[in-house]
């Protein structure tokens, strides 16, 4: 079992904030400007003391600051690291502006994300807390000026749980690791590795650097000290700013829902019911507090659960571990009203962590998601994905309940990319490195810690 440095984490990896007001800041390092990257360095160390930690971050906690960069702004702040960097972690490197279309994102604002190389983000239960912590940051960042540009979310509440724009429940599944605090068994059920028939907990290196994976490899061996310093208890944040179509979505599941449900098309699509409950056959109740204690293995022709839905692709619950990702998302832009169009754009503030971007979220979006599963029915892909392509799925019949197999065709785009970007989420350590300079190593770190 993994024992985590929690005093170095940032939080929200290890467990999600849940709080329902976000505002993510951004600013641009740019390593021409020497006096302007002297600035991000005392901000980053000003800023240092208020991130908050694993160690200190608790459910009923009001307020929390967290901050990730980009390889381009790594860059700029410890050039010399960032070169030992570039062979290993080529995703993070190139960056999700130059891997949009790997990804599948045809309207990605490549530019406004280049710029967003430092990206902060603060988390409140009330806008009130949100405002002030957000005047306590930019007074930090030379009064705001380093900070250029923003994005707010805010939780859609129903009946005590979160929802997303497309009016499923979203506050439902996360990966269970070890060295989470707190852990309960309870909670790997579903949410872990099913081996054996029993579930048990992910290992911590799929999520936090410098601990083992389910492979056993640690991504920190054969680095330099400083690299390890830099990266350890750190992890890959990946940032979306996704835009949901909603009126499309359910027009579209209107109209081929045929003598079905209001409802049966929408929720085949996406796998899971509008209230969170699986659609596969589970010991659980429906509307039970554990919504993730289940697989397919009772399903394995996707009679229940289509085998094309969104939640299937995403999330297969096969044996091995791999390719898992932390979501800690929140939803953008007022919700709709019963009957009535939204008043602007909403969709969704993506955010996930992993350890190998390559082979945890690119691997889930170009080869999950994006691919076509079938060679029999073309373009059958994830119907909710956000890849600008023809998209099919079947939702396969039910001889036992009198149900006839139907294929959706033509299927909208109901989610937009507009644009994001890979971050490194550092360990405290990592960071007081990025901020001290290159003068500084780590070995002159310890020493000076240790007086």
């Amino acid at each position: 079992m993994a024992e985590l440095t929690l005093e170095d984490i940032q939080a929200n990896l290890l467990r999600g904030h849940k709080l329902k007001h976000v505002l993510h800041l951004f600013g641009e390092v740019r390593a021409e400007d020497a006096a302007g990257v002297e600035d991000w360095r005392a901000f980053l160390g000003r800023l240092g003391s208020r991130i908050t930690r694993a160690s200190a971050w608790q459910q009923g906690a009001s307020v929390t600051i967290n901050v990730g960069l980009s390889f381009a702004a790594v860059s700029a702040l410890r050039p010399t690291l960032a070169r030992e960097l570039e062979a290993s972690f080529d995703a993070f490197r190139e960056g999700m502006p130059r891997r949009a279309e790997l990804l599948g994102d045809s309207d990605f604002k490549r530019e406004v994300w280049e710029r967003r190389n430092v990206w902060v983000s603060i988390s409140a239960q009330t806008e009130a807390d949100l405002n002030r912590a957000r005047d306590e940051v930019e007074a930090l960042a030379e009064n705001g000026a380093l900070l250029t540009d923003y994005l707010e979310g805010e939780a859609i509440e129903k009946d005590g749980h979160w929802h997303e724009h497309f009016g499923f429940r979203d506050d439902i599944s996360f990966p269970a690791f070890e060295g989470i605090p707190g852990l309960t068994p309870a909670e790997i059920k579903g949410r872990g590795k099913l081996q054996n028939g029993s579930w048990t907990a992910l290992a911590a290196g799929e999520f936090v650097l410098g601990e083992p994976n389910e492979s056993g490899e640690n991504a920190l061996e054969g680095l330099t000290e400083d690299a390890q310093v830099l990266l350890r208890n750190g992890s890959f944040a990946v940032f979306r700013h996704l835009q949901q179509h909603v009126e499309a979505f359910h027009e579209y599941a209107q109209r081929m829902r045929g003598a079905e449900d209001a409802d049966f098309v929408a929720e085949r699509m996406m796998g899971r019911t509008k209230q969170g409950d699986p659609l596969v056959p589970t010991d659980e109740p429906p509307g039970s507090p554990d919504q993730s204690n289940f697989n397919y293995e009772s399903d394995p022709k996707g009679a229940q659960c289509p085998m094309g839905s969104h939640v299937r692709r995403m999330n297969p619950r096969d044996g091995d571990g791999r390719h898992r990702l932390i979501r800690r998302s929140v939803p953008f832009g007022k919700p709709a009203l019963a009957g009535q169009p939204a008043a602007g754009p909403v969709g969704l503030l993506f955010v996930a962590f992993n350890a190998d971007i390559k082979d945890q979220f690119e691997h889930v979006q170009r080869d999950w998601c994006n691919a076509t599963l079938s060679n029999a029915v073309p373009n059958a892909r994830d119907p909710i994905g956000s890849a600008m392509q023809l998209r099919s799925m079947v939702v396969e019949g039910s001889p036992a309940r009198g149900r006839r197999a139907q294929l959706l065709l033509k299927i909208p785009q109901f989610v937009t990319c507009l644009g994001g970007q890979y971050y490194l989420y550092p360990g405290l350590a990592g960071l007081e490195l990025l901020a001290a300079g290159p003068a500084r190593n780590a070995s002159q770190r310890v020493l000076a810690a240790v007086g």
